[in-house]
């Protein structure tokens, strides 16, 4: 097994005819084009990378990547005091403690679901939804060079406008910088499903979005409020829930009848791109459990120095007007 899947990763596979059964008689292709890996084993613990930190707006944490050559965090949110509709986002870059090391604007990009960071020389690119349809969601994808202070507009010269699959809406993105590859995912009008679509990361940044290595088409139904996804190896891996909203006292400070702890909603997945398997799997997590408002936002994969991965999926927590954002992990 690569390095990099470390000993607590777990080796799983899954046939075809079993992953149509799971996908409700959605059949993935036949042939794979990505070697099978190991996964993340989702029942084991999960343990805290940063929490409850100030980022450079107020407003809910939607989404993060790691730049795992420089040791940098990069978060999306809303920015604060526009309408989301529009699809004004603040991204703020930060070090692994989570202390912000600058902030940038960008004008009608879309509600910052799944961002992606791919590492450039001295920088790096960040990976974005883009073109906000009338709700505020990108109906293409972009990337720019990250430069603290400056505000970004679609048709600005440093930013570059990617159109995969323009019959899509609602996209987002993913890079897997260790093997080189790139997941986008999408909504078709008039269809019940979700599509995500693995491609070469070198070929796709060349606009070339022919010969997808791997697609699949998951249910709406049954799988919860997505909140972000990244791709690792030969699984995708989903995060889903809602904030804490109960009916006990504070609804938001997850504390229910007789004082107990809500387990909360939030599920990961890990589906196997080449089968779908997993995909009817969830498995719950109550990382971060006492925080306040803990509502799921964010997928990314680190990598440190020794090259072991962890699996990370974030939280926004805190009160309306100062939000704070969290990471935590499996490995």
């Amino acid at each position: 097994m690569d390095h990099l899947l470390s000993r607590r990763l777990l080796l799983r596979a899954g046939g075809a005819a079993g992953a149509a059964a799971l996908l409700g008689g959605l059949t993935p292709s036949p042939a794979s084009a990505v070697s099978s890996t190991g996964l993340f084993d989702l029942s084991l613990p999960s343990y805290e990378f940063i929490r409850s930190k100030a980022l450079g707006d107020n407003t809910v944490l939607q989404s993060f990547a790691f730049d795992n050559v420089h040791d940098h965090i990069y978060f999306a949110q809303v920015t604060d005091g526009t309408d989301k509709s529009l699809g004004h986002l603040t991204i703020t870059k930060t070090n692994l403690d989570g202390v912000v090391l600058g902030t940038c604007f960008l004008r009608g990009f879309g509600h910052g679901t799944q961002i992606a960071v791919q590492p450039s020389g001295t920088g790096a690119y960040v990976w974005v939804e883009a073109s906000a349809d009338a709700d505020g969601y990108g109906e293409k994808l972009a990337r720019f060079l990250f430069v603290s202070g400056r505000t970004l507009t679609g048709s600005s010269s440093a930013v570059e406008i990617y159109d995969p699959r323009p019959t899509g809406r609602n996209k987002s993105i993913a890079i897997d910088t260790k093997n080189g590859r790139v997941a986008i995912r999408y909504k078709i009008d008039g269809e019940s499903t979700t599509h995500y679509d693995l491609f070469s990361l070198s070929k796709f940044a060349a606009h070339d979005y022919s010969g997808a290595l791997e697609s699949l088409a998951l249910p709406n139904v049954g799988m919860g409020t997505f909140q972000g996804f990244t791709t690792y190896g030969s699984y995708l891996y989903l995060l889903s829930g809602d904030a804490y909203d109960d009916g006990y006292g504070d609804p938001y400070d997850g504390l229910i009848a007789g004082g107990a702890r809500s387990a909360g909603n939030t599920f990961i997945r890990a589906v196997s791109w080449a089968t779908g398997a997993g995909a009817n799997s969830p498995v719950r997590t109550t990382a971060g459990q006492t925080l306040y408002y803990r509502e799921p936002e964010g997928m990314a994969v680190r990598i440190n120095d020794a090259g072991e991965a962890k699996l990370c999926f974030g939280f926004a927590s805190g009160t309306a007007g100062a939000r704070r954002a969290s990471i935590y992990y499996k490995v």
